[in-house]
């Protein structure tokens, strides 16, 4: 097994991809087997992390994630604003694909929060910039806006 990275400061140094933790279990295998504590722990480590060392678009993946992790515990002013934070700093330094995954987290909360044309519009948005950049998630982003109710099918979700 090979030995893990440290930054400068002694910490740990983020693989793309992946939330940075002392623990190396990443966060959303946390979030999927219930350990929402957990998960919170270590998405706080690893935004922690990210400040300390400038990588800001890891920094704006943590936030999404986050953002995820407060929508799965029913949180959702806390799960949107954490999605809100990444999608203010994706857009500031110019990282689409963390875009349009704040926007989908968005969109995701304004659905559960009732609020279904909010979510058709945000989602909407997301899916542009996944096929844009020609993101395997625009394929999911598509299902789920043939979905909604009062919106119009796959057909029209096609650039």
């Amino acid at each position: 097994m090979p030995m893990p990275l440290h930054s400068s400061s002694g910490g740990p140094v983020p693989v793309p991809g992946r939330i940075a933790t002392r623990s190396g279990l990443p966060p959303a295998v946390r979030r999927l087997t219930g350990d929402l504590a957990g998960a919170a722990r270590d998405l706080e480590e690893g935004l922690s992390i990210y400040r300390d060392i400038g990588n800001r678009s890891a920094e704006a993946e943590a936030l999404n994630e986050t953002g995820t992790l407060y929508r799965a515990s029913g949180d959702l002013v806390q799960a949107e604003a954490y999605h809100q934070q990444a999608l203010d700093l994706a857009r500031e330094i110019g990282i689409a694909w963390d875009e349009a995954h704040a926007l989908a987290g968005l969109a995701r909360c304004a659905l559960a929060a009732g609020r279904p044309a909010e979510a058709a519009g945000t989602l909407r948005q997301a899916l542009e910039i996944f096929q844009r950049i020609g993101a395997a998630e625009a394929a999911d982003v598509a299902a789920e806006l043939a979905v909604l109710p009062g919106t119009p099918g796959p057909a029209s979700t096609r650039s």
